[in-house]
């Protein structure tokens, strides 16, 4: 069992304000507090770890964050009216704090036999934060990787992997606001999805190469096409 946690600078720009953050800290050593702390915290638990032990490895996590700062409301303003209305001050609720939650689970299933590292290896993700102050408010990705598929080449691995990510509730009111206001139709956010296709090949020891491919569906949760 392992517990971690960490605090950070919330924003190393020194909050809101005017102009890009990171030309107002060009250097990255700003580290100011003005803008809130960022702490995390995870429990890891780790199961047949030894390399006699009697089952298959896998490590279990289960982690929060929290951000001490402000943060707009995606869909209303400070007067409690749609951001899309003709009539909203333009200036959006400010949240005090922000966090989430997630949990993730890495198991190998299947060893090949005689091996100590050779074999599939599955893992999940999921997270979630409140819908009113996060663009995205539910995250989870799964995938599988495969250690020496090809004979001869134990180090090698091919993974296969997808990713969801959805839009969180306040952001697509805005936007089916946005639309009834304007009275110009338009897709409503929704969730985006990547499929990524990776393979890790040892060409010396201490080097590799790694081909990936990536394909998303729903970019930016279905935008717009600007063309």
């Amino acid at each position: 069992l392992t517990i971690l946690a960490a605090v950070f600078s919330g924003d190393p720009a020194g909050g809101p304000g005017p102009g890009d953050p990171q030309e107002r800290n060009p250097s990255g050593t700003t580290f100011s507090f003005e803008g809130g702390a960022f702490s995390m915290a995870e429990a890891q638990y780790a199961i047949n770890q030894g390399p006699h032990a009697a089952g298959l490895p896998g490590v279990y996590k289960l982690g929060a964050l929290y951000h001490s700062g402000t943060f707009d409301d995606q869909h209303l303003d400070n007067q409690g009216r749609s951001l899309a209305s003709p009539f909203s001050t333009g200036v959006p609720h400010r949240h005090g704090g922000d966090f989430a939650v997630y949990g993730i689970a890495d198991q190998t299933v299947w060893r090949e036999e005689g091996t100590e590292t050779e074999g599939l290896n599955l893992f999940l993700r999921v997270g979630g934060a409140p819908f009113d102050r996060n663009l995205i408010g539910f995250y989870a990705d799964g995938g599988a990787a495969y250690t020496g598929l090809i004979p001869g080449r134990g180090t090698d691995v091919l993974g296969l992997a997808v990713g969801y990510a959805e839009i969180g509730d306040s952001a697509r009111e805005f936007d089916r606001d946005a639309q009834a206001f304007s009275g110009i139709k338009g897709p409503v956010r929704d969730h985006e999805v990547v499929i990524e296709l990776t393979y890790v090949a040892e060409i010396m020891p201490g080097c590799t190469i790694q081909p990936d491919l990536q394909y998303v569906f729903n970019p930016g949760g279905n935008v717009p096409d600007p063309s």
